[in-house]
């Protein structure tokens, strides 16, 4: 039988909004299942078959910080750590120059739900994790309390608020140009035609990161972080972008929580894919 745990209103503050080189989005699926396999590894031996996520609320930080001279894009560089950082020239100036790393931060708001087919982590576990965890490059500000369900209908009817953020690459998959193809469809504005009688509810759109493919072999590197167990192989390797729909809580189409799954689909592409959920194609 399986098991549903929701981690709502999980507060993530300055996380980088970059995604891939095309798009600036609080959205990276990446994120989420990367997130979750890190919990995971801290809380137990059991691993979720699937996760779903809804977003309460996400803004960039240029929105309600000021920076005087520099732009919020600019918060994490080398004006903020040490001197160590700064250029030759930048020491002349007495100005610090940014690092080398692009990076354009924001806030998000989110809920995750897990499904497990067995142990799931118990919520104190899970909540001790969140009180240190870092996510997308952001730190977690706050979250509210964990809960277990024993069905999905139940796990679905505990979030009233928000937006399910829900795979759409099929809208992709006739497109000669899929970047074009991704950029008309974000810069919808219209409303959609929806049947008599059904809730109308605006879907929003964005871009997302949804996986990443090697572009080298993993190989161990002296100058690679290390993680909790010792060094790691590491890659060089690029992101991939694909498209999401963010869809009511409380919209009829949507039958069941659209899940996602991540996994390597080939040696050197990890993809993070969501499962058919709505009741009708848009």
């Amino acid at each position: 039988m399986s098991e549903y745990l929701v981690i709502p209103h999980i507060r993530a503050k300055h996380i980088n909004v970059l995604q891939g080189n095309v798009s600036v989005s609080p959205h990276s699926m990446t994120a989420m299942s990367l997130f979750v396999h890190a919990m995971e590894r801290k809380c137990g031996d059991g691993r979720s078959t699937a996760f779903g996520v809804v977003q309460h609320d996400a803004w960039l930080d240029a929105d309600d910080m000021g920076y005087g001279v520099y732009r919020p894009w600019q918060r994490r560089a080398s004006m903020l750590i040490d001197g160590d950082d700064f250029s030759k020239d930048a020491k002349k100036n007495n100005r610090p120059q940014i690092s080398l790393q692009p990076v354009i931060t924001g806030n998000l708001e989110f809920s995750v739900v897990l499904r497990y087919e067995e142990d799931a982590p118990t919520q104190n576990r899970v909540e001790r994790f969140l009180e240190t965890a870092r996510f997308q490059g952001g730190r977690i500000d706050g979250f509210g309390p964990v809960k277990a369900f024993d069905s999905e209908a139940s796990a679905k009817g505990f979030l009233r608020t928000g937006k399910w953020i829900v795979d759409r690459h099929d809208l992709l998959e006739e497109s000669d140009d899929v970047l074009d193809a991704m950029l008309k469809q974000c810069a919808l504005k219209e409303r959609e035609e929806f049947a008599e009688g059904e809730k109308k509810y605006p879907v929003l759109w964005s871009m997302a990161t949804v996986g990443y493919a090697l572009l080298t072999d993993p190989v161990f590197r002296e100058d690679a972080r290390l993680a909790d167990a010792g060094p790691v192989p590491s890659a060089f390797a690029e992101a991939m972008t694909g498209l999401v729909g963010l869809y009511s809580v409380h919209d009829e189409r949507m039958e069941s929580i659209p899940f996602w799954e991540s996994g390597f689909v080939e040696k050197d592409v990890y993809l993070v894919r969501g499962q058919t959920c709505m009741k009708k194609e848009i």
